[in-house]
């Protein structure tokens, strides 16, 4: 009896340390079972064994056609004992085999759905942060008088590499706008190249005509009129501005000076498009 509970001790061990990876008493009690039958071959078949070598000695004194006739079947029994054995544990070593590859399995998709999770998070973030000084940059035309068009936010992705339009009645002026909210990110000269041919090549028949969805973004109310007539104007007849808006100047690489011209402290000029510096609020 001590060798069978000493026996299943070990195999529950084992059992619950490499298969079940459990101590929990509901993981440890659902073990007992088929650890004891494993506990109950393994110290009958080493019995069985001790068994066997004494009869043999015994057999030894006696004539060699007994022991050839009780030999036989303890030899039958060991053969079915180890068969046995080596059947179990080749299920064993199978239900750990599968117990690990499901366990990595399931650790390589929550992987996948975090970094998914997080890039999903980080874009968010990121559009969130760009929107918001969209708006700040757009106010300011706003409280000058002009009637701003958030084209960024209205058209999403496919704004034609223009945020803001702002028309101003007053000195006949179209203003193209790219806002860039960017801290970490170094602004390099292939970004500046792109921003300029998008906002050059830009058509201003793709204005939006529609006064309800300009009015709508509006962060000052307009009168329905004055956003009619300043959709409605001639384009050609008004100056047309070009501007790059960026909330800081450290992130613009310093290989770009050479292609600047610096109007005021915060204030640069890139072919006819102007570079303005306004931190964020």
């Amino acid at each position: 009896m001590n060798e069978f509970l000493t026996a299943w001790a070990v195999i529950l061990f084992l059992n619950q340390a490499f298969i079940f990876g459990c101590f929990a008493p509901y993981c440890i009690v659902a073990g007992m079972p088929h650890t004891a039958v494993l506990a109950f071959l393994y110290v009958w078949f080493v019995s069985s064994n001790d068994d066997e070598h004494v009869k043999e000695d015994e057999e030894e004194q006696e004539s060699v056609p007994k022991a050839t006739q009780t030999k036989a079947p303890a030899d039958s029994e060991k053969i079915d004992l180890e068969k046995t054995a080596e059947d179990e544990l080749e299920k064993l070593m199978t239900t750990v085999k599968t117990k690990v590859k499901q366990k990595k399995t399931a650790q390589e998709t929550q992987n996948r759905k975090d970094e998914e999770e997080t890039s999903t998070q980080e874009e968010d973030y990121l559009k969130q942060k760009g929107d918001a000084y969209e708006r700040y940059i757009g106010k300011q035309f706003e409280a000058k008088g002009d009637v701003v068009i958030y084209n960024g936010l209205m058209r999403g992705y496919e704004d034609d590499g223009v945020d803001i339009i702002s028309i101003s009645m007053q000195t006949k002026s179209i203003h193209l706008v790219q806002c860039k909210n960017w801290t970490k990110k170094p602004m390099l000269l292939g970004d500046i190249e792109n921003i300029y041919e998008k906002l050059n090549r830009f058509d201003l028949l793709r204005i939006s005509k529609s006064e309800n969805a300009v009015s709508k973004h509006l962060q000052m109310k307009r009168p329905t009129e004055e956003i009619k007539e300043a959709l409605k104007v001639n384009k050609k007849e008004f100056t047309l501005r070009k501007t790059l808006y960026a909330s800081s100047d450290k992130v613009i690489d310093l290989a770009i000076g050479e292609k600047l011209t610096m109007i005021k402290r915060n204030i640069f000029r890139y072919e006819d498009m102007k570079i303005v510096v306004i931190p964020s609020n």
